[in-house]
């Protein structure tokens, strides 16, 4: 999440979202009609030939995270590893956030000074060598070349890397993303949320092919580190082949023109003309930033890449009447809602879950890709209907308190052993954090009456949600040391 993606997308929903009254129903509820002009583009506007920008965008989306579900995923191999009192997951978790969170702030103010070409290419390439790097500190503790503490330090120097370069990946793919009309962000979105799964089936596969001796998993390791260092090849080839689309120079060359200011939520109307000139992301003069992004917008995050499709109406009920206003106190809470859901949420996962103890190999991982997985079902189920509007969303954050103590009663004392249960708490964990964060997404572009408010809305949404992250990854090492 960063600033970036979060204000073009604020900007979207009054541009792109019209409300209209569905008739007078039974309970008086109003309906939100996510509308795309008829034409289906601008005048002048290229092609997507064979849906390919499309398709980049789902590969970025998948490699966006990559290096953080490559650490959080291998439980097995990193057990053995370090099989001593050491809580890998706790650790890492810290490690990565914490500089991640660092360099995602400098990102907001900084960022876009810096060539999009220099932060895509420098960051993919840190993070393909720290992704080979991981499994040949794991053979060089294996041979006692190193010992298990420099082991230790030198994974937790490239988790700390990872995290940092990470943190520039994000902002520089969502405001690339947020320059293509919605269903292109949509795409990028879906495959953020379609990468943990894929982690998480890759690493099952390459544990059912190999043996489960030591040299067995660390050999599936290699594999499993290896297919992530080939998404990351192919990201980095593909966008040195995306640079060259025509669909994609013009929508570029579009962002770098200034757009006129709009009225507060107007109905959607046509991309505004683009000149024939092609923006150069190589060119820090006049980058594609929150200030210049085309009116195209994107919409709120979800799991599935066709659900708002551009040229779909998909009601959904909202939270109050059309056009109006939470006010800065509803905006307010919103973020601190925000900012206690992912504090919640990383207080537990994935620190605080990797105690949950089972003799059975496989039940971390399949923990972990069972969070991962409802998480992204989670975000996609908004499409179906909105259970809690501005006013009672407050009510399932809160209550989602509950799993603290649910989770620490399944590690100690270990009150509930059932592996069933157990797996039932995640899913519910996991589905109510995707379904409420994009809700709450929902509920602040809504909030926001203007498009000034909107853009200023987008900074102050991204320091609350990544203070809730931190302060949740340091409970989570505090409730973990507890434990132990």
């Amino acid at each position: 999440i960063n600033a970036e993606y979060m204000g073009s997308w604020f900007r979207s929903v009054g541009a792109n979202m019209e409300t209209v009254r569905s008739g007078d129903t039974s309970d008086g509820t109003l309906q939100y009609h996510f509308l795309a002009d008829d034409d289906g583009g601008a005048a002048g506007e290229p092609p997507d030939r064979w849906g390919l920008t499309y398709l980049l965008m789902f590969l970025f989306g998948i490699t966006t995270l990559i290096f953080w579900n490559s650490i959080i995923t291998p439980y097995d191999y990193f057990s053995l590893l370090y099989p001593t009192d050491f809580n890998f997951e706790e650790h890492f978790s810290v490690v990565y956030n914490i500089s991640s969170f660092t360099t995602g702030m400098l990102m907001i103010w900084t960022g876009k000074w810096i060539p999009l070409s220099v932060k895509f290419l420098v960051s993919y390439s840190i993070i393909l060598v720290l992704l080979v790097l991981l499994p040949i500190l794991g053979y060089a503790l294996a041979s006692n070349a190193i010992s298990p503490s420099l082991s230790s330090f030198l994974t937790s120097l490239v988790v700390f890397a990872g995290g940092i370069f990470s943190g520039v990946v994000y902002p520089s793919l969502a405001g690339v993303a947020a320059i293509f009309p919605p269903a292109y962000i949509s795409s990028w979105s879906s495959g953020i949320g379609f990468a943990g799964l894929l982690a998480g089936v890759i690493r099952i596969l390459t544990k059912v092919l190999l043996p489960g001796t030591p040299d067995g998993v660390r050999l599936g390791a290699a594999l499993f580190f290896g297919v992530s260092a080939f998404f990351v090849v192919l990201a980095l080839i593909c966008f040195l082949l995306m640079k060259r689309l025509a669909f994609v120079k013009y929508h570029f060359a579009l962002a770098a023109k200034p757009q006129p200011a709009r009225a507060p939520s107007p109905a959607l109307s046509p991309l505004h003309e683009g000149g024939s000139s092609v923006f150069d992301p190589e060119s820090t003069s006049n980058p594609p930033t929150l200030n210049n992004i085309p009116q195209c917008g994107s919409e709120p995050p979800s799991g599935l890449a066709a659900s708002f499709s551009v040229h779909s109406a998909a009601p959904v009920p909202p939270s109050h009447p059309p056009h109006q206003s939470a006010g800065s106190g509803g905006q307010v809470l919103l973020r601190a809602l925000l900012g206690l859901l992912f504090f919640t949420t990383l207080a537990l996962f994935p620190g605080v879950t990797s105690m949950v103890h089972s003799e059975d190999s496989w039940f971390q991982i399949t923990f972990i890709t069972n969070f991962l997985t409802c998480d992204w079902i989670g975000r996609s189920l908004p499409v179906l209907g909105v259970l809690f509007s501005a006013r009672t969303i407050w009510m399932p954050v809160v209550a989602r308190l509950i799993f603290c103590p649910a989770f620490v009663l399944c590690i100690h004392p270990a009150l509930i052993a059932s592996k069933a249960v157990q797996h039932l708490f995640m899913s519910l964990f996991a589905l109510s954090n995707g379904y409420l964060c994009t809700l709450l997404f929902i509920h602040l572009a809504d909030s926001c009456a203007s498009d000034e408010e909107r853009e200023s809305s987008g900074p102050l949404t991204v320091v609350s949600l990544n203070v809730g992250l931190v302060m949740g990854v340091l409970l989570s090492s505090l409730i973990a040391d507890l434990l132990r």
